[in-house]
């Protein structure tokens, strides 16, 4: 007989399909609002499984059948998480890209590379890479441009200085 209380995996794993299903969710807006907050604290609780904190040496096992679970092609997480990552709040979406780095690192255990690559259609697309490679165009694009702006402040202020 199951346990009538859910593990922290089991419940991570289910608030997230919840949240990340609100987030799109049309028929309710103030759900759909609401959803990115909600989202910030799943993420951060499946953050603290795979990688602990200052208090908490994560748990291996944990790690893994967490692992497991966004990788289950039946409910397709690691795709959802790739693909609503620019939906997040600026933390979750920091703890997704470190979530996410987990899980690819380890591909030869979890066979992420696997479960990557059968997303791949017939024509060579693959929503994965392709988000990713979206996501990091896009901080690129934001590092640059915040450099750019720094060293033209600091001309500013020197020349400011000079004068």
């Amino acid at each position: 007989m199951k346990s009538m209380i859910k593990g922290p995996i089991n419940h991570s794993i289910e608030t997230l399909t919840k949240h990340l299903n609100a987030l799109h969710c049309d028929k309710n807006p103030e759900k759909q609002k609401r959803a990115p907050a909600k989202l910030t604290n799943d993420i951060s609780q499946i953050h603290l499984l795979c990688y602990g904190d200052v208090d908490k040496i994560p748990n291996a096992e944990h790690a893994t059948k967490l692992v497991y679970k966004l990788l289950d092609p039946k409910e397709n997480l690691f795709m959802k998480l790739t693909n609503n990552i620019k939906y997040l709040e600026f933390d979750a979406k920091k703890q997704t890209s470190d979530i996410l780095n987990y899980v690819i690192r380890r591909c030869n255990k979890n066979k992420s590379h696997c479960y990557i690559n059968s997303k791949t259609d017939r024509n060579g697309h693959n929503p994965i890479i392709n988000v990713l490679f979206d996501q990091f165009s896009c901080f690129k694009i934001i590092k640059l441009t915040n450099i750019c702006q720094s060293i033209h402040f600091k001309i500013h202020s020197y020349e400011h200085h000079i004068a």
